[in-house]
């Protein structure tokens, strides 16, 4: 094999190697954000980082006197921590769903099935960083 063919093989092994380290790296992340937001539904930096971010992007592109950037600092703030109320409080009640639906969806499984399920079950929720849920009635339900 010539050794021009020996260099593009080597640079596309290189970048294959870097795409994947990339995903990897990003799922990462973003899977630390995930479980970051669910633990911490009410955790304020998120959203004061994103109110700081659209604070200075507003000064630099409307040139806003001193006066309305504190204005709009303000309201920007006072916006992030309305939304955090609404995440914390969705965050809660879509946890309740999901606790409320495992044991009608354990119900309909058959015992192996359900033994499988709880696992399962399990597993997601420490994936998501919370403690496993009770463990659904294992008795009279139909198979």
């Amino acid at each position: 094999m010539s050794s021009k063919w020996k260099a593009i093989l080597a640079a596309m092994a290189l970048l294959t190697v870097g795409f994947a380290g990339g995903v990897v790296a990003t799922s990462s992340y973003g899977l630390h954000l995930v479980r970051q937001t669910l633990r911490e539904p009410g955790d304020a930096r998120p959203m004061n980082r994103l109110a700081e971010r659209v604070h200075r992007r507003m000064v630099k592109e409307l040139d806003l006197t001193p006066e309305q950037s504190q204005q709009v600092r303000d309201e920007l703030q006072a916006t992030a921590a309305q939304l955090r109320q609404v995440r914390s409080e969705s965050l809660q009640r879509t946890r309740e769903i999901v606790r409320e639906a495992r044991p009608r969806l354990a119900s309909v499984l058959t015992p192996e099935q359900r033994v499988k399920f709880e696992k399962m079950a399990d597993r997601r929720m420490r994936w998501l960083g919370e403690p496993p849920a009770r463990k659904a009635p294992a008795a009279d339900t139909k198979p």
